[in-house]
């Protein structure tokens, strides 16, 4: 999913803050969960079912694929030839002739 479909799914922008994200997420969660069995039995028409589990999921994915995108950001970049290289195999007997 890419960061901008996750975006529109979970309508916010890319400049909103984590709060913001996530509250969106809960409420789009939450409308699109099973509710709970009415407590009596009710006659006549049976209520069609106001849940998704596939939209839920989609909203899901989105707040993990924002969460990534939020700590790669956040994680300090280094550049490729930064790296330390590996020390060199150690020779047996100390490398002494």
């Amino acid at each position: 999913m890419t960061l901008d479909e996750a975006s529109l799914i979970l309508n916010v922008k890319r400049e909103d803050s984590l709060e913001q994200i996530l509250k969106n997420y809960e409420h789009l969660f939450k409308a699109n969960s099973p509710s709970p069995p009415p407590e009596k039995p009710m006659r006549g028409k049976a209520l069609q079912p106001t849940h998704s589990h596939y939209l839920q999921s989609k909203v899901f994915r989105a707040r993990e694929r924002i969460e990534a995108e939020l700590k790669l950001q956040d994680a300090p970049a280094l550049p490729a030839d930064a790296q330390t290289p590996p020390p060199p195999p150690e020779v047996p007997g100390g490398g002494k002739s």
